[in-house]
C-alpha cells in the first residue's frame, strides 16, 4: 500500500502505482501554506504499518485532484508529465451579473486547459457555501418548484 504524502522523500511511479494494492490520498488539507499535518497525523503511522510514503510533488493538490493524478500515474504518466495549475482564479457570476474572481490555494490537474474541478465546484464557490448547506438550499429550492 501506498500513502501520498507531500512531505514523502520519494515521488509515486508509475511501475510502484500499478504495483500497490491500494494508493490513500487524502491528507489533512486547509491549511495554506501546508503546516505538514499529513505526516504528522497521519504518514508516520502508516509508515509503522508498513505502508509505503510517496508524494505527487510538493505542491498540495485538492483531495479530487491528486485522486486524477495518482490515476494518471497508475496509467503509466509520469509526475513530470501532468499538467498542472497553481492557484487558479476562478471566475463565477452571480444570477445579478456580478462577477466574482476566487483564487483557489490549491493545485489542480490541467485538462484541456483548464483546471479540473470536481462537479458542482463552481455552484459551491457562487454561493459561498459549504456542501451541506448547498444541497440542503438545493432541496429546499425544488421541495418550493413543486409546491411541497
Amino acid at each position: 500500500m501506498i500513502i501520498l504524502d507531500p512531505q514523502a522523500e520519494k515521488t509515486l511511479e508509475p511501475s510502484e502505482a500499478r504495483e500497490a494494492e491500494a494508493i490513500v490520498v487524502g491528507g489533512i488539507l486547509g491549511d495554506h501554506p501546508p503546516r505538514g499535518r499529513t505526516w504528522k497525523l497521519l504518514t508516520r503511522y502508516a509508515v509503522q504499518a508498513g505502508m509505503k510514503p510517496r508524494n505527487i510533488g510538493s505542491k498540495q493538490f485538492s483531495i479530487d485532484g491528486a485522486v486524477y493524478v495518482a490515476l494518471q500515474i497508475t496509467r503509466g504518466k509520469r509526475l513530470e508529465d501532468i499538467d498542472v495549475i497553481e492557484s487558479p482564479r476562478i471566475e463565477v457570476e452571480r444570477e445579478d451579473g456580478v462577477i466574482h474572481e476566487i483564487v483557489l490555494p490549491f493545485a489542480y490537474p490541467k485538462v484541456d486547459g483548464r483546471p479540473l474541478l470536481a462537479p458542482g465546484l463552481r455552484d459551491l464557490l457562487l454561493g459561498g457555501l459549504s456542501y451541506e448547506e448547498y444541497m440542503l438550499m438545493k432541496k429546499s429550492k425544488q421541495n418550493r418548484e413543486q409546491g411541497l
